[in-house]
């Protein structure tokens, strides 16, 4: 029993050292046979070997074959080289790489964000950015800028406008308007006193009144309040309440009527077409019109207040009608009434218009 147990180690160890020696034995390197053809075609080296090999193009192999200086692969180009790339300038396409600086003839601009008052301009071939003269935002008041056409250079209108006045722009120029939001509850207009009352205007209002003589300041005066007890008149207008006293005057100041004009509207001066006819109505009283009428050849036609807030008395208020004219002479007039009394622009005659 003893023996075999003994042969079958003695064979097992026999096994284990002859695996051993063929694993660990150095493998030997295969010998390729000769290549005797020496007319075997040449494989074409694979496309990202870093050279721009023959059959190789910008577009089929843009690592190896890159289009350098005033080139882009284009193989359709009839300009193009071997390898596909073309002049990118005169192709008549503005390319990502051209601007008006490197290629005129394609491109008229150049790209980028520009700053407020920057402009493009080509420096040796090289798109760059420069001051704009004559610029709203500059930071300078140019001699072609004023407060009404950039405030941002030359500020905004300023100066004292009056009570409850305020400056807008018109035609690029100040002007005085009357201002809604004004917070004084009392001012002057011509002899009257004006208020802004904390509830519905009515003779009940109780105000206490402003020395409101002509020409002089609105100071309040030592008297009691001009309650409905000694009103000579009270008015509304423009969801003011307005009371006259009867201490004061008692006299109306007719309206005025100026600057009267005919402009032509999308048509040459002469021409038949639209034309709109405008009149400006002052009040020293700040009545505003019972009407204001353009009379064009003997008809009376009804005018729209232009400005919503503006002062009858110390801006004026500008009115406007649009008429259509045919061919003929046109004798033109306008009119206007407080209520009391009647004014007429031109005072004497009439304005004339022919077209043709």
């Amino acid at each position: 029993m003893d023996r075999r147990i003994l042969l079958i180690a003695v064979i097992v160890a026999v096994v284990v050292v002859g695996l051993t020696v063929v694993i660990t034995a150095p493998s030997q390197p295969k010998i390729a046979p000769p290549d005797n053809n020496e007319n075997q075609p040449i494989v074409a080296t694979p496309c990202g070997n870093a050279q721009c090999d023959p059959g190789e193009t910008c577009q089929t192999c843009p690592y190896d074959c890159k289009c350098t200086g005033a080139t882009m692969c284009n193989i359709s180009d009839s300009r193009a080289d071997t390898v596909g790339c073309a002049p990118f300038c005169g192709n008549g396409v503005c390319d990502s790489r051209e601007d008006m600086c490197n290629c005129r003839q394609d491109c008229n601009t150049c790209f980028g964000d520009l700053e407020t008052c920057k402009e493009f301009y080509c420096n040796d071939s090289v798109c760059a950015t420069r001051s704009t003269p004559m610029c709203c935002g500059n930071g300078i008041c140019d001699s072609n800028e004023n407060t009404c056409s950039c405030s941002t250079d030359c500020g905004a209108c300023s100066g004292y406008a009056g009570p409850c006045q305020e400056y807008y722009c018109e035609n690029l120029t100040c002007s005085i308007g009357f201002n809604t939001a004004c917070p004084a509850l009392y001012w002057c207009e011509g002899y009257y006193t004006v208020v802004k009352p904390s509830g519905p205007c009515g003779l009940n209002t109780v105000v206490m009144p402003l020395d409101c003589k002509k020409n002089t300041e609105c100071l309040p005066p030592a008297e009691a309040y001009c309650n409905k007890g000694n009103v000579d008149s009270f008015k509304c207008s423009e969801t003011y309440c307005k009371i006259r006293c009867n201490e004061l005057p008692r006299t109306n100041d007719a309206p005025v009527l100026t600057n009267g004009k005919i402009t032509a509207d999308g048509v040459q001066t002469g021409s038949a077409g639209d034309y709109n006819f405008e009149v400006t109505y002052f009040d020293a009283d700040f009545d505003p019109p019972a009407y204001v009428t353009a009379t064009i050849n003997g008809k009376a036609y009804g005018m729209s207040k232009i400005e919503p807030y503006c002062s009858y008395m110390t801006g004026g208020c500008k009115y406007t009608r649009k008429n259509s004219l045919s061919s003929g002479t046109y004798e033109v007039f306008f009119t206007a009434s407080d209520g009391t009394e009647t004014v007429k622009f031109p005072a004497n005659g009439t304005m004339s218009i022919s077209v043709v």
